[in-house]
């Protein structure tokens, strides 16, 4: 398996989705830096946590 495969890469090469890959953050295909390995489960299972907190404290605001 190698991170340069297309089937791997969406939008253009710019978002990355290999649900057997581990990694989280994976350098970008093009230029300089990092991107989201967008099939990652503790990637989702985080992105979750935050949204779940932030309707809690949405609630909590209005109700208070």
């Amino acid at each position: 398996m190698t991170r340069d495969d297309d089937r791997f890469w969406r939008a253009a090469g710019t978002m990355y989705v290999n649900a057997d890959d581990p990694a989280v953050l994976v350098p970008k295909r093009v230029g300089l830096g990092w991107t989201v390995n967008l099939a990652n489960r503790r990637l989702l299972a985080g992105c979750a946590v935050v949204l779940v907190l932030g309707a809690a404290a949405g609630v909590v605001l209005a109700l208070g």
